[in-house]
């Protein structure tokens, strides 16, 4: 049993509270989805419950969580730590160990389990997230999403009896996603431990969860049962910028009964309607044999060239595989693709940061090979996947002042450019605060903020839209837009597939270190011998359309316009 009654929580340095009047209550075997806004305090309740906050977290808690009869306050870590288990947003901030095995065996050693035991929860753990393969392997040749794996196994095999998961698939694949609330699901059902998920991606988690909180400034604003919070508050979550599962939103448009929340339970659904279409015939339709998208287009007037790009790290593994791309000026493009399959290290060769083995990359006309990656700065800009990395001043007005001070920008031109980025990634209201002392989407934001201060010519970002609400998603996306008529180049990174459909002017998709598909938006995930074989997954708006015999509909509001005239006689 979970019971937390908090009046407030402030932390450090900051006037307003992160928590106020919290209270609730969690049974035993509960799934209980949190969501809301980017920087509503959701991480900050999670931390409440496993006890970081008050024990290493500096803030004042005015307030009492109790686990299981025992108060947070009055139990040490170690004992807290047998009890619930926190996965945190980014994974770095969890991982110290120099091997995989190593970072996973940690808590159970620290048990003094016997050596056996310890191995079998190594192995069970290791199984359970899909990296047995991995588990001699140092943790810093790792991707991302494979740290947020071996984080999750970390936690899993201390077999704790609550789990506590912060975004627990933000890093992951689609196919790695789907694996990972896959075992979550499983540990829910079959062992009935309590589980608390933090989510943006509402879409992902919905089908796993019993109850849904909604905060909002710290508040709890709505704590109700999941069927009736989708049936009865959709306006909150359009109030708030939040992400809906589309066949929600789509029945919610077109005023239909039902809560349907995967693409077969809105066909079947559909179908009961007498809405016409195809959706008993199972396949795709719309489009039998999509065209093939190229891999390689000619770029003359290019930001970007890559010709015959090999690349390995130490472990003289090659990366990437005899890559060839051109990027025009201008383009908004996205890389998609399993974790692993090459995407950050093709971005940090735009950059300068990585050299390739073999081949040649150009920049702006400019070869790489010789130069220094600063030689770039004003015309390049990257963010990094983990935030942190990149902040550095002790206010988030500094940090996205910090690089057109460096560049010498004059001082009306730097002001006008920190507040065009505070207010374009809605940070105006943390423009004093320390960025570290940000929450996790917060963090990437303000990094975010600190490139676009410059004005480059190029930016180059590795998962912009992860920990973001669908507000700061779309603000953020339609001002890339605006800037690409301007003729700034995009690249970026994303397991977001409704984000990449509706911004992206192309699509490439990467598998083993090779681009296997590079075209239109639109023919990409209409190609569906490429989806199956990199396991990624098209939008339920595209699936749905296609499988109704419309054409192909890239959001929900497309779909809905096209559905409405048919509801409306069904």
């Amino acid at each position: 049993m979970i019971q937390v009654d908090i009046s407030s929580f402030t932390y450090p340095g900051k006037s307003g509270t992160a928590l106020q009047n919290v209270r609730l209550g969690i049974d035993p075997g509960e799934c209980v989805l949190i969501t809301g806004p980017t920087g509503c305090g959701k991480s900050t309740l999670l931390k409440c419950i496993n006890g970081i906050i008050p024990h290493t977290s500096e803030g004042t808690l005015t307030g009492d969580v109790v686990l299981n009869g025992v108060n947070t306050k009055n139990a040490s870590l170690p004992v807290l730590a047998k009890m619930v288990g926190l996965v945190q947003q980014n994974p770095d901030d969890q991982i110290f160990s120099l091997t995989v095995e190593d970072e996973v065996g940690f808590g159970p050693e620290n048990l003094c389990l016997p050596i056996g035991e310890i191995e079998q929860r190594i192995d069970t753990a290791l199984g359970q997230v899909g990296m047995r393969p991995y588990r001699k392997q140092s943790v810093n040749a790792l991707s991302g999403g494979q740290k947020q794996r071996v984080v999750i196994a970390s936690i899993l095999a201390m077999q704790p009896d609550v789990l506590l998961l912060d975004e627990p698939a933000s890093q992951l694949d689609p196919k790695g996603a789907r694996d990972i609330l896959s075992v979550i699901a499983s540990i829910h059902s079959e062992t009935r431990r309590t589980i608390v998920l933090v989510e943006h991606r509402i879409h992902e988690v919905a089908h796993l969860v019993n109850r849904v909180i909604v905060m909002d400034k710290g508040c709890i604003v709505l704590d109700a049962d999941r069927d009736q919070v989708f049936k009865n508050h959709i306006d909150l979550f359009y109030r708030l910028g939040l992400r809906l599962p589309e066949t929600i939103e789509l029945f919610y448009q077109l005023e239909l009964e039902g809560l349907p929340l995967t693409a077969e339970e809105a066909l079947f659904a559909l179908r009961e309607e007498q809405i016409p279409g195809h959706p008993e015939n199972g396949p795709l339709l719309g489009i039998s044999d999509p065209k093939k998208p190229s891999q390689k287009i000619t770029c003359p007037d290019s930001a970007v060239r890559m010709e015959n790009i090999w690349f390995a790290y130490e472990d003289r593994n090659w990366i990437l595989k005899g890559i060839d791309l051109g990027i025009r000026r201008g383009e908004i493009v996205a890389l998609l693709g399993n974790n692993g399959s090459g995407k950050s290290t093709l971005l940090l060769h735009l950059c300068g940061i990585l050299k390739p083995g073999q081949g040649d990359v150009s920049v702006f006309g400019r070869s790489i090979r010789g130069m220094r990656p600063e030689s770039l700065v004003g015309e390049v800009s990257v963010v990094f996947q983990d935030p942190s990395l990149m902040l550095c001043c002790d206010t988030v007005w500094k940090e996205i002042a910090f690089g057109p001070h460096n560049m010498n920008m004059q001082r009306p031109d730097l002001e006008e450019s920190v507040q065009n980025a505070l207010k374009v990634m809605t940070l105006e209201d943390e423009r004093s605060r320390p960025p570290q002392s940000l929450s996790g989407g917060q963090r990437l934001r303000a990094a975010v903020a600190s490139v676009l201060s410059m004005r480059p010519r190029m930016l180059l970002l590795d998962e912009p839209t992860s920990g973001q609400d669908r507000r700061n998603i779309i603000r953020f996306m339609e001002h890339l837009k605006f800037l690409s008529t301007e003729n700034i180049t995009t690249v970026f990174i994303t397991h977001d597939m409704e984000t990449a459909l509706s911004f992206a002017d192309r699509i490439i998709i990467l598998d083993d270190g090779k681009i296997i598909a590079d075209g239109d938006p639109r023919e990409i995930f209409l190609d569906f011998d490429i989806l199956n074989r990199t396991a990624l997954q098209a939008p339920q708006s595209i699936t749905l359309s296609t499988r109704l015999g419309l054409s192909p509909c890239l959001c929900v509001n497309d779909l809905a316009r096209q559905l409405k005239p048919v509801t409306a006689h069904a």
